[in-house]
């Protein structure tokens, strides 16, 4: 975990597994799964976030350097995606 001090705020930057581990912990706010083994995912701009998880334990996290953002870099230009 890294500190940083800009403009008289204390920022802490949070690994890629403790991303995942809070965006598991916040699901178990919003949906009815705490007994329930759960497969969290959290698809960023440059990351994707895997936590599986019971009962608001964490038995498995993992972060990939690939967002949505990198995977539209794979998309060539002259592929033309239509609009609704």
């Amino acid at each position: 975990m890294y500190r940083l001090t800009t403009f008289g705020f204390n920022v802490e930057v949070l690994s890629g597994e403790q991303e995942a581990m809070f965006s598991y912990v916040g699901s178990l706010q919003f949906l009815p799964v705490y007994d329930t083994s759960v497969l969290n995912v959290d698809i960023g701009g440059g990351s994707t976030e895997f936590a599986i998880g019971l009962r608001g334990k964490v038995e498995f996290c993992s972060s990939l350097k690939l967002g949505h953002l990198a995977l539209g870099e794979f998309i060539p230009i002259f592929v033309k995606i239509p609009t609704f």
